[in-house]
């Protein structure tokens, strides 16, 4: 087993995808997570330099990318939230957004 798989193995079942979803709307994202461990929580993202994040980090990022936009502390914010995560000097967004209900809605 490589390093990378051993962390990979590790990190999964900490991280499960499927119980941090983004949700867009006009002018504000909604992060609802209901991962294993923690309170179940919903945020409202609606501040400019949260969104300017949630849109860089739709593909990796490296920090010092984030810092030359003015985002660190929002990177900060949204890694003390465990909705981005950073490896080896890049960042990655861990929400996956949801672009249609594909449940009841009472179970969001």
């Amino acid at each position: 087993m490589t390093a990378d798989s051993e962390a990979a193995r590790t990190w999964q079942p900490l991280h499960p995808g499927s119980y941090l979803h983004l949700r867009e709307g006009p002018g504000f994202r909604l992060v609802k997570d209901t991962r294993q461990g923690r309170p179940p929580s919903r945020t409202v993202l609606d501040e400019a330099p949260e969104l300017a994040l949630v849109v860089l980090l739709s593909s990796p990022r490296t920090v010092k990318e984030i810092a030359d936009e003015g985002l660190a502390d929002q990177l900060a914010s949204f890694l003390e939230h465990d909705f981005a995560a950073v490896c080896d000097g890049s960042a990655v967004l861990l929400t996956t957004r949801l672009r249609r209900w594909p449940i009841p809605y009472l179970a969001l």
